[in-house]
């Protein structure tokens, strides 16, 4: 049983300070001078300077004044352009030394550097999102009290950063905390209807207005900054587009109680977002929306971002949530990511008795929501579990208080977030013992083909529950038996991985492979491996390695029939999330 827990990270401003200025700043700094600055200087008097000077005026002039350059002599300085390097005199790794005084090793202006090893990697591990994002497109959720937080110009330049690198970017902004301070301090009511949503009369519509119109330009000018660091003139100035980009419709009277100008939406103008971001421009899109009949009305965010993305069918619909974690309550970490369909058993377990509020359909929820989840976020949760419903392929609830979080959560193997991904499972089932004949007709060509083991009837039988198998419309297109070394809890072999031919190429494949990876490390396997003689490139290309088969689990080993020479492989097991990137980079 999985548990919401309210979990606001509070993070020390001095250490919040000294990381971002260390990552940001400092090290930003440091690889500017070691690679543009300190080292090139280096470089430039060593290679550029003192060197090409040698061998330039070797050549040209005397061998005793190159001497008298590479040596410890004071040479005076002579104000000259830098001379052009001939080719041959640029070596490899050292200097070699010219008639005269010892020449210095420049070895270590090469083997040393300033930037940090670890960059490479982390720029390596990022390459492949960096590919599989390009050209996606992406809903961005930014609440209104992001506006005033210290972290609003980073979350802003990391959104420059994902429009440089080729995301399309819708960002879809709220302002609720502007307009409940202004109503506030005019002491105004603001009523929530029975569904939990504000009740929009004049004044607060009024209100909306300006709220909205004032964080506007606050994002615009942020965004107007482009990306840091970058000359004008090379793409640092960023095309931003605000507009009417759907319509509205008023949510009208429920339960009695008249809404007001409270709106949702009634249809998003897909053909023109989509121009708009083939073309390049980023674009922000309001709480604010307009009727066909030009009447305003005050739509909920939240609600927004998630229509949008559902009518774009977007790769991902990205909300920046008040630090809320999900908790599994059996072991006490933190949930990172659910398939769709426990997203929607969590919501129903944490709404019994009572409907969830959604601005998609206030008419749904007869009365206010229960108080075990916070507000906003389950708010979050239900628009971004409708959002998949409808099509977009992932949804990620992010905690707006770490700097950096966009990046790390969709550059990063790890990740940092909560993330719902779409089911990709469907038709994936334990086998029954009806299903036998279906699994023979799958299996057999391969077996006649020498790749798999021949299996009678009855030895399927037998193991018919190490089976799982994909059905669709009442036929088995897909099976994979999986069996838990009896003297190694912690290994299982994968076995009888078998597609129809007609269904290969779909993804089924990958999709079954997934979910038994997730099955497996839930049942506390860590490592898979298989025996393959034909089919291993499919299984080195996700992720397994070669392995000798000394390394398997002796329970497993005598049983293996030498003759064949079948290669094992072996894939060690991180995690659900590792699974979601997996299926990311496939595309599934």
């Amino acid at each position: 049983m999985l548990e919401c827990a309210m979990e606001v990270c509070s993070v020390d401003r001095d250490e919040g300070e000294a990381a971002g200025e260390g990552g940001g700043v400092a090290s930003a700094e440091a690889a500017g001078e070691g690679g543009g600055g300190t080292m090139a200087e280096a470089a430039g008097d060593g290679g550029g300077g003192t060197t090409a000077e040698a061998a330039g005026e070797g050549d040209g002039g005397t061998t005793t004044e190159a001497a008298a350059v590479v040596g410890d002599a004071p040479v005076a300085p002579v104000a000259r352009p830098a001379p052009d390097v001939p080719p041959k005199v640029l070596p490899a790794s050292t200097f070699q030394p010219l008639p005269g005084p010892p020449a210095r090793d420049f070895t270590g202006l090469i083997t040393e550097t300033r930037v940090d090893e670890s960059f490479v990697r982390s720029f390596r591990m990022s390459s492949p999102y960096i590919s599989t994002h390009r050209s996606a497109v992406f809903v961005i959720h930014l609440p209104g009290a992001l506006i005033r937080e210290p972290l609003f110009h980073s979350v802003m330049q990391d959104v420059a950063l994902l429009h440089v690198v080729g995301v399309r970017l819708v960002l879809v902004f709220g302002a609720r905390e502007q307009i409940d301070e202004r109503l506030t301090s005019e002491a105004h009511p603001s009523s929530m209807g029975p569904t939990g949503v504000r009740i929009t009369d004049g004044r607060t519509l009024q209100v909306a207005k300006e709220a909205v119109g004032a964080v506007r330009i606050e994002v615009e000018a942020a965004l107007a900054r482009g990306v840091v660091n970058t000359p004008e003139g090379n793409g640092r100035s960023l095309s931003v587009i605000c507009g009417n980009f759907y319509a509205a419709r008023p949510v009208g009277v429920i339960a009695g109680e008249d809404y007001g100008f409270t709106g949702r939406v009634r249809r998003v103008e897909v053909d023109a977002i989509r121009r708009r971001l083939e073309a390049g421009d980023l674009l922000l899109v309001s709480s604010l929306g307009l009727s066909p009949s030009g009447q305003v009305f005050n739509c909920q965010s939240e609600s927004v971002a998630a229509a949008t993305a559902a009518q774009l069918s977007a790769d991902k619909l990205i909300y920046l949530t008040a630090g809320e974690a999900v908790v599994d309550v059996r072991n006490g970490s933190m949930v990172q990511n659910l398939p769709l369909s426990s997203a929607v058993d969590f919501l129903a377990v944490h709404s019994a008795g009572t409907a969830t509020a959604s601005e998609s359909d206030p008419s749904e929820a007869a009365a206010a929501p229960v108080d075990d989840l916070p507000d906003v976020f389950r708010l979050c949760l239900t628009e971004s579990v409708g959002a998949l419903k409808a099509g977009v392929r992932r949804a990620h609830l992010l905690n707006r208080f770490i700097d950096g979080v966009l990046l790390m959560e969709i550059f990063h193997r790890d990740g940092v977030g909560f993330m719902i991904s779409r089911d990709l499972y469907e038709g994936i089932r334990a086998a029954r013992m009806d299903d036998v004949a279906g699994i023979v007709e799958v299996i057999r060509p391969l077996e006649e083909a020498g790749i798999l083991v021949p299996r009678s009837r009855a030895s399927l039988e037998g193991a018919i529950g190490d089976f799982t198998v994909v059905e669709r419309d009442g036929m088995i297109i897909a099976c994979v038996s999986l069996t838990i070394a009896a003297d190694e809890p912690q290994a299982a072999e994968l076995g009888c991985f078998a597609v129809r031919p007609e269904y290969r190429k779909l993804g089924k494949g990958d999709a079954l492979l997934g979910f038994i990876e997730r099955k497996s490390y839930a049942l506390g396997v860590r490592r898979l491996f298989i025996l393959s003689t034909q089919s291993f490139h499919w299984f080195l290309e996700r992720g397994f390695e070669e392995i000798s088969v000394e390394r398997v689990p002796e329970s497993k080993r005598v049983k293996v029939d030498r003759s064949r020479k079948s290669k094992v492989y072996q894939k060690l097991l991180l995690g659900g999330r590792a699974v979601d990137e997996q299926e990311l980079l496939k595309h599934l």
